[in-house]
């Protein structure tokens, strides 16, 4: 069992020095499923969605709401 282990790590060794970069990380399930639906969401003119830490943090968004007609415009 031990041997097991140790035949993974010297696995997971040779292929971060392969490629020369990290391995690649795994989305959830949650961020598939978020990612499929912010790319088929169609938000109106007065609407916008951010990401404040960038496009890969996918958990974290900011959705600004402007109305174009009324008393908070």
């Amino acid at each position: 069992m031990i041997k097991l282990f140790k035949v993974k790590e010297k696995q997971r060794e040779l292929a971060e020095n392969s490629n020369g970069k990290p391995p690649v990380k795994k989305q959830s399930a949650g961020e598939l499923r978020l990612h499929k639906d912010i790319s088929e969401l169609n938000l109106p003119k007065t609407c916008s969605i951010s990401f404040p830490n960038g496009k890969d943090d996918l958990m974290n968004f900011e959705v600004t709401i402007r109305p174009d007609d009324g008393y908070y415009l």
